[in-house]
């Protein structure tokens, strides 16, 4: 919906509102995403409403619930757009009621902190009959503004960061790799069969397999974390490399230095100077760790190879390539990660390119606009521009179905 047509639903509804009852901007929610609604009226004279939250990009996702209060009888057929409104990470619920002139109302409310019901500001649901008889209805509860803020991909399971700092978790739990511990997170991070997240504090957290005491992160403050094979690493705010668990090939062993990322591999381990450098360390039999000279924007290991994006967005990568998932295609990226044998990256268009093996249509990205990646053992994940998680590949476990 263009600009254009937005002005001009804001100025319809303003007239029209304030003719019969007048129409009040609603307050703002903490921490929430900026909204609008779309209407229509259908043949019947029933109105349907619908909720926009802003995308990504800048743009509106797809419809889903209303906001605004009062539209008249006449609408037009066309889907219009309300003004935008912010409204926070909550469960709401909608309540209505018809006014004498025949106009229905809608109002909006959120799940309070006592467990009730807070006032009620927006509309949320979309059909009601024009016979009722004046008393507010209630409708079912919604969900709004906990978006998808990031995803991290295991071998067999799945992990999404919603914005209320919530980790969810699905796929393969035979370790409890599956099953993160209460609490609010700014990053997550899935390995082999473990994950490992950082609380809103700083703190690493893990859980899942700890048979090589890849859940037992140092305590300290990070500023990011990072679960490999059977090992986990994390960063000081100053850039110090912090590795633990498994350790015979040495990819716990972080040479001295001050790094700006760090991701690890089955059993190596690579991390990206303050100087866009590059350096590797771990098991070596595959050519993973030796990383090719330049200056890198973001890093990701696969299983037993390693990828980098240039500053300019050129995808490079290094190690096991007998599937061809160290051959990225010619393109410019803005994200990309490696799995098991194959690696997927993001275009600067936000489309979805993979490579490599493809047993399981690991590499089948579905059509879409995307605004993150990841790569498992035989599965891999993206993140919408609507914030929601897309999965496709080998579904054995559930890990394709979030």
């Amino acid at each position: 919906m263009g600009r254009t047509r937005c002005r001009f639903f804001a100025v319809l509804v303003a007239v029209t509102a304030a003719a019969v009852l007048g129409l009040g901007a609603a307050p703002a929610a903490a921490d929430g995403g900026e909204v609008r609604i779309a209407a229509r009226q259908l043949a019947d004279g029933r109105i349907e409403f619908a909720l926009q939250e802003r995308a990504e990009g800048g743009g509106w996702g797809e419809r889903r619930l209303p906001r605004s209060r009062f539209f008249p009888a006449d609408s037009r057929e066309a889907w219009l757009a309300s003004s935008p409104l912010t409204t926070g990470d909550a469960e709401v619920r909608i309540a209505a009621r018809r006014l004498n002139d025949g106009q229905v109302e809608f109002a909006l409310q959120e799940r309070a902190a006592d467990g009730g019901w807070g006032e009620r500001r927006l509309p949320r649901n979309r059909f009601f009959p024009a016979a009722s008889d004046g008393a507010w209805l209630a409708s079912s509860p919604l969900t709004v503004g906990a978006r998808t803020v990031s995803i991290a991909v295991g071998d067999w399971h799945n992990c999404r960061l919603d914005a209320n700092g919530e980790a969810v978790c699905w796929g393969w739990n035979m370790y409890g790799q599956s099953a993160p511990p209460p609490g609010r997170y700014s990053a997550v991070d899935g390995g082999a069969y473990h994950t490992c997240a950082l609380t809103e504090d700083g703190a690493a957290v893990c859980w899942g397999d700890n048979e090589h005491g890849q859940t037992d992160a140092p305590l300290g403050e990070y500023a990011s974390v990072s679960a490999g094979g059977w090992h986990g690493c994390a960063l000081t705010s100053d850039g110090k490399a912090v590795c633990w668990g498994r350790n015979e090939r040495s990819q716990s062993n972080p040479p001295p230095g001050r790094y700006a990322a760090i991701d690890g591999g089955a059993y190596f381990t690579c991390a990206l100077t303050e100087d866009s450098e590059a350096v590797c360390w771990g098991a070596n039999e595959h050519g993973q760790t030796d990383v090719p000279q330049g200056g890198y924007a973001t890093i990701s290991m696969g299983n037993w190879h390693g990828c980098a994006l240039t500053s300019g967005g050129a995808a490079v990568c290094w190690g096991r390539n007998e599937y061809g998932q160290a051959n990225p295609p010619p393109g410019r990226y803005t994200d990309i990660d490696g799995g098991a044998f194959h690696t997927c990256a993001l275009t600067a268009d936000g489309a979805v390119v993979c490579w490599g093996l493809n047993g399981s249509g690991q590499t089948n990205a579905p059509l879409g606009r995307y605004v993150s990646v990841e790569a498992g053992e035989h599965h891999s994940c993206a993140l919408t521009a609507a914030r929601e998680v897309t999965c496709w590949g080998s579904d054995g476990y559930g890990q394709a179905s979030p």
